[in-house]
């Protein structure tokens, strides 16, 4: 009798512990989009310069905020830029960062700029999870490298690049 009263004993154990454990990390949706490497009159920042871009993409039903948010273009430190408060993207919807090494013009410009012969982008997560990366190779001018479909897709050169928009019909698709 004893020994059959520890066996269930040490079952309900078991339930309880499996039942104590965490939900999973709920996977963001948040992915580089469409990325210019060579921006020379494609497409002006707010002071008029024709700095180098990146897109990011929300692909969650609601709005992302990036605070705490890290970009990069250091394999050795993904951790170069954190995003800063006010930084959102809507629900299905798109935002510009401006890699120009200015980060006092606004709070979308990074303190780094993209390489036209060849770079590494990375997104990571508040938490210091790698979200997303891409590795490109002579861009030329004013021709970007975006996915399609937007957020999931390969990524392809465009040559009519999209930014602040949805990725079509010149970037692969329809």
């Amino acid at each position: 009798m004893k020994i059959q009263f520890a066996m269930a004993s040490i079952a309900s154990l078991s339930i309880a512990v499996a039942s104590c454990e965490p939900d999973p990390p709920k996977e963001v949706k948040l992915h580089l989009n469409e990325i210019m490497p060579s921006n020379q009159f494609a497409h002006a920042d707010e002071h008029g310069e024709y700095d180098d871009w990146l897109e990011l993409y929300n692909g969650e039903s609601e709005e992302i905020d990036l605070e705490g948010y890290y970009v990069s273009d250091s394999s050795s430190d993904y951790f170069k830029r954190r995003l800063p408060a006010g930084l959102k993207i809507a629900a299905d919807g798109v935002l510009l960062l401006w890699a120009d090494g200015s980060i006092d013009q606004g709070i979308n410009h990074l303190p780094f700029k993209l390489n036209a012969t060849g770079e590494d982008l990375y997104l990571t997560s508040p938490d210091g999870d790698l979200i997303d990366s891409y590795q490109w190779t002579n861009a030329f001018g004013d021709q970007s490298f975006a996915r399609f479909p937007d957020g999931s897709g390969d990524f392809a050169l465009c040559a009519y690049p999209t930014p602040d928009q949805k990725n079509g019909a010149a970037c692969g698709g329809q």
